[in-house]
């Protein structure tokens, strides 16, 4: 099943996708539609993973493609997908 499948799962925002964004252990280089992050080049350590993901909270969560974000669309939520190793334990999520 997708949902547990880190390769289709964005290491930044958790938005997962139909298509594996991370083959072979190479990123795509496609942009996540959520966040913005490049797959490959700004998720590759859990040091930027984790400034990417605060820069993008102190935005206010700002999708990359607007149009394309649910109207019950939660952070908080979508966040529970990323896999464990791609967080930091003092990290503060919430909406």
């Amino acid at each position: 099943m997708k949902m547990n499948c880190k390769e289709y799962i964005c290491r930044v925002c958790g938005y997962v996708y139909d298509e594996p964004v991370w083959v072979n252990g190479h990123g795509t280089f496609d942009m996540c539609l959520c966040c913005g992050v490049t797959f490959g080049y700004q998720d590759c350590l859990l040091k930027a993973i984790v400034k990417y993901r605060a820069e993008w909270i102190q935005n206010n969560c700002s999708w990359s493609f607007p149009k394309l974000r649910p109207e019950d669309w939660s952070f908080a939520e979508q966040y529970k997908n990323v896999p464990e190793k791609f967080k930091l334990n003092n990290e503060k999520i919430s909406d």
